[in-house]
Order: structure tokens, then sequence, then C-alpha cells
């Protein structure tokens, strides 16, 4: 008689909710907390009059617009150190992997469990606040299944993550480190490169998530996801969710996260136990993702430390010593990768090819950065593209939409983009300020596209007697 294939082991399920049953049940009971002050705000009338539909609504959809997804990314990370932790000891991963369950049983059944930890104490929240709700006639039944939703979509999304990090480490104080790293990554190396590049180039910088914001899930789902309360009448008001496509997108995201942490988790050697990363091919990753984190983070402290406080002339980094001092922590970051990954401090011997190359990453970076290749210090808009701008400088502080006032600023910015080589100069030259000599100026465009981007520059300009009387 042929043997069929379980999927799921419930004695393994419910072993995982009963073993970590006071990460779940702490949280939970700490939750309880609010619907057992609601109600007894409602027993001793202090609950500013009669609660209605709309008021119920309203705290459903503002707890889980800034509450929930801030809440259940920290979360999910403990439930998933919990049901894959004993990914990261020798002894329990050699036990698990003998019982006569498969890896793919062993993978829904925790990731199901894990999944449960997650919702356990929303659903305890959740309908504590439903009964109250129901019984003093308040209950809104569209705003909970939108909250529920909303819920199931975060918990997925988080907790794929935190499972994919889990099969891609060893060892299980990583995990949380590989899992920060994958909510905030693009956002970082986009402000440290935007950091990098506003010390060479005039104008541009760092204004806040960028084009990658999208690969960075809890500052977009921040960004995109809000409660939003509108007055339908004297007496009437109406709450409703903007961005549950986001939040829906992010879900899916989610499932395929857990499928891909799947497929890894059949091809894991049980011998990576306690290894920085789970698999070969990451090895390179790693060394290098950390060299040029180091060399952006530490080579830029360096820079300052070593050249700008005490050789560097105006407001614009030099070349060259940025370089050096940016190879040097890239150097550093990659002994450090080397000697986690190799448990071992003698990491140097045959090493050169490896540092000739951060080091040939340093120097390109910089010098890419300091060309401009992608023109961030030549950009001006085409009056076609943009929707708003707002200028501000020491006497002006407009925002307008008129097509002929638009089309004056971007003049203007032109002229400051043509005279850049002279602003840089004039800036390297370190003036000192006098009075109706020469003076500096404060200029910040902000334009608002048609696209919905929106792009911001920031000038310091000089401005000397002798300029300002010269023709053009």
């Amino acid at each position: 008689m042929p043997s069929k294939r379980s999927f799921f082991n419930r004695t393994l399920f419910l072993k995982n909710l009963g073993r970590f049953w006071p990460l779940w049940g702490c949280v939970s009971l700490a939750g309880a907390m609010l619907p057992l002050y609601v109600l007894l705000a409602l027993l001793g009338g202090r609950a500013g009059g009669s609660v209605t539909p709309e008021d119920f609504t309203n705290v459903l959809y503002q707890s889980v617009t800034i509450f929930a997804p801030g809440f259940i990314a920290v979360y999910a990370i403990l439930c998933a150190m919990a049901v894959w932790g004993y990914l990261y000891n020798s002894r329990s991963v050699g036990m698990m992997h003998t019982l006569p369950v498969d890896r793919t049983c062993l993978f829904v059944t925790n990731t199901l469990s894990g999944l449960a930890m997650v919702l356990i104490p929303f659903a305890v929240v959740g309908l504590l606040l439903c009964l109250i709700a129901l019984f003093w006639g308040f209950f809104d039944l569209m705003a909970v299944v939108n909250t529920v939703l909303a819920v199931l979509l975060l918990a997925v999304l988080f907790f794929g993550l935190a499972t994919l990090c889990a099969m891609l480490t060893g060892h299980v104080f990583v995990l949380p480190v590989f899992y920060a790293l994958l909510n905030f990554l693009a956002t970082l190396l986009e402000a440290l490169v935007a950091s990098l590049a506003e010390t060479f180039l005039i104008g541009v910088g760092f204004d806040g998530p960028g084009n990658f914001v999208f690969l960075s899930p809890l500052i977009q789902i921040y960004e995109r996801f809000h409660a939003v309360s509108e007055r339908l009448s004297s007496n009437e008001w109406t709450s409703y969710l903007t961005g549950m496509g986001t939040v829906a997108l992010y879900g899916l995201v989610g499932l395929a996260l857990l499928a891909l942490s799947w497929l890894f988790y059949r091809q894991r050697q049980s011998e990576s136990a306690g290894d920085v990363v789970a698999f070969r091919w990451l090895r390179p990753v790693f060394r290098y993702g950390v060299a040029l984190l180091s060399g952006l983070v530490l080579g830029r402290l360096l820079y300052e430390l070593l050249w700008a406080l005490l050789f560097q002339q105006g407001y614009y980094a030099d070349l060259i010593p940025m370089c050096l001092c940016m190879a040097a922590a890239g150097i550093v970051g990659y002994y450090a990768a080397s000697m986690l990954l190799e448990k071992s401090l003698r990491v140097f011997r045959r090493s050169w090819p490896g540092v000739a190359a951060v080091c040939a990453g340093a120097v390109l970076l910089c010098t890419l950065t300091r060309m401009d290749i992608f023109g961030a210090e030549r950009w001006v808009p085409d009056l076609d593209e943009v929707a708003q701008v707002t200028l501000r400088d020491a006497t002006l502080d407009f925002t307008t939409e008129d097509t002929q006032l638009v089309e004056q600023v971007i003049a203007a910015h032109q002229a400051i983009v043509a005279d850049r080589d002279y602003i840089r100069s004039i800036s390297g030259s370190d003036p000192t300020y006098q009075m109706g000599v020469q003076e500096t100026r404060y200029v910040r465009l902000t334009y608002r596209m048609k696209n919905g981007q929106t792009v911001r520059r920031v000038y310091h300009l000089w401005v000397t007697a002798e300029r300002a009387a010269a023709p053009g």
C-alpha cells in the first residue's frame, strides 16, 4: 500500500505553540489591556458620550496603519527566531532532520506555527474589541474585515522576510541583522551614496526616501498606508483606508519570499549551523557588501576626521584623499567579514585579489560620483514636467503652479547650474563675509513633478559685489 505524503504535522505545530507560549501569551496579555481599558471606560461612563460605529472604525483604522506595521515587523522576527531556532544548533538540526518527516512538511508546519504566533495576539485583542462593540452596538463589519485583511497581509510579508533571512544564515544573532538590512538596506545605501555625492556635487543631497524606497517595505507601507477621516455633514464622519493595494502587493511578495525560502531550505546543508551565511555562493556577496558599507560609513568618517577638518579648502571634498579613506575603510570591512566567515583571524594570506578589488571599487565609486555620470548636478527640469515649484531663500518663500513663475524659477535654476564651476571655485577659496562686498545666499528649490515625484535642490552661493554688477 503506497504511503501518503504529509505536508503538515499537527504534533509539531502544537509543540511549537506550547513551547513558545510565553512569547505569544505575554504579547496577547499586554494587548488585552486595550479592550479592558475600553470596557472600563464604557462601564464608568467615561467614553466621551455615546460611541458610534464611525468611532469604532476610526480606532481600528488608526491602529492598523500606525501601530500594526511597526509592531508586526519587530514581532515577526522574534517568532521566526523561535520556530527556526533549531537550524542554528548542530545537535538540534541533526535531530530534526532525522525525524520521519521530510523538509517540506517541516517547512510548512513551522511556517504555519510562526504565522499563528504572529496572529494570535491580534486575534485575542480583535475578538475582545468586537465583543464589546457588539454588546454596545457600535460594531462595523466592513471595518473589521478590512483590518483583518491588512493584518494578515502584513504578517505574511514580514514573517516571509524573516523566514528568508533565517534560511540565509546559520547563526541566530546574525538573523536580526540580515532582517534589518533587508528592510532598510535600499534606503540606507541611497542615503549614503547621496551623502557622498553631496560632498562632490553642487545642490544635490539626500532629501528623504527616493526611487528605491519600494525595496524598504516598512518605510513604503508607512508612506502609502493611511487612515483618512472625512466629514460628510455637520454630525457625520466617514473613515477609510488608503494604500490597501500597496499592502496587498507586499502580501503577495511575502508569499513569494516564503516560496523562495522553501527552495533554500531544501538545499540547505545541516552542517551550516553556526555559520554566518548558510550558502557558499552568498559568501562573496557578504564579504564585498560589508566592505561597501564600511567604505561608505567609516570611509566618510575617516575623511572628515583626518582630512576635511585639517586640510580641505572650501565646502567640497578632495577626490584623492576621499578615495584613500574609502579604500582603507573598505579593506577593514573586507577583512572583518572574512574573519566572521572563516571564524578565524588568519585571513590575510592570498587575500590580495579581494583587497585590490575593494580598492578599485572605492576609486571607481568616488571618481564616477565626482564626474556626475548620472547628471544629478546638471539636472534642470523641463517646464512641461513640473506641476508645482517652491522657492525659498533669504528674501523669498513662495509656492506656485503659475506657468510664468515656474518658467522664471527654472531659468534661475538653469543659471545657477551653468555657473557651477564658478560656485565651486569661489566656495573653495573660503571667502570672508564682508557686508556689501561678498555675502552668502541660501537657495532651496522643491519641484513637485507631474509624475508624482518630488525633487529638491539646495544651493549655498557666495555673491560678490563685483560679480553681481557684471552683466548677465
